[in-house]
């Protein structure tokens, strides 16, 4: 989004010009930094181009959720979890069932 409006990331936060803006933007600027490199890298040892998107991808998962990594969910959704299980149906039995 910094790259996309030219801003650094302090303003788009709205921190005043400051040494703590300069530190913000210095953090994000070193650990974006650090995923595209680890993007270009996982890319690189790919043996095709949709290998090396794939890989890419999963750095990048890796970073956003990295429980996903461990589990192995969160790159392919699950089809079973968006089917709700049905209710089951209670039937009215009436007033005079026992009697």
């Amino acid at each position: 989004m910094s790259k996309q409006y030219k801003l650094p990331p302090s303003t788009l936060l709205g921190i005043p010009p400051s040494i703590r803006a300069y530190y913000v933007d210095r953090g994000i600027w070193l650990f974006c930094s650090r995923i595209e490199g680890e993007m270009e890298e996982a890319g690189r040892r790919a043996s095709n181009p949709v290998f090396a998107r794939t890989a890419r991808l999963k750095i990048l998962n890796s970073y956003i959720d990295p429980d996903s990594v461990k589990t192995g969910k969160g790159m392919y959704k699950d089809p079973a979890a968006t089917v709700k299980p049905k209710e089951p149906e209670v039937q009215d039995l009436g007033a005079n069932f026992f009697g």
